[in-house]
């Protein structure tokens, strides 16, 4: 014969740290878990804010056909250090040259300058 519970059926038993269930108390749970994380993500954000965009770069190839050169001659013009480059890493033994847009634009203009 079973005992009866000393106490009434009041449906499930949630535990303390159950989630809620009703949606407002859930949205409510879910903005309280995120406050912190959001509070993070903007600190983190407005410290890249302060931080300029790096500038874009291309290829040897794309360099050398915006100029009507070729490529050899462009590697020879970073090896001179008469155009700006920098070295990618992590792109095999030859390394792979990048140069900023700006020496592109730099460079039309000294050609139309006569240089």
């Amino acid at each position: 014969m079973p005992h009866p519970s000393p106490l009434p059926a009041a449906g499930p038993r949630r535990e303390p740290h159950d989630p809620p269930t009703d949606a407002r108390a859930v949205s409510k749970h879910v903005e309280g878990a995120l406050a912190p994380i959001i509070e993070r993500l903007e600190a983190l954000l407005s410290r890249l804010g302060d931080t300029k965009a790096p500038e874009p770069h291309l290829t040897v190839a794309d360099f050398a056909a915006g100029v009507g050169r070729s490529e050899y001659r462009v590697r020879a013009w970073i090896k001179d250090k008469r155009i700006r480059a920098v070295k990618s890493p992590g792109t095999g033994p030859r390394s792979r040259w990048l140069i900023p847009r700006s020496e592109l634009s730099r460079m039309l203009g000294s050609e139309v300058a006569g240089d």
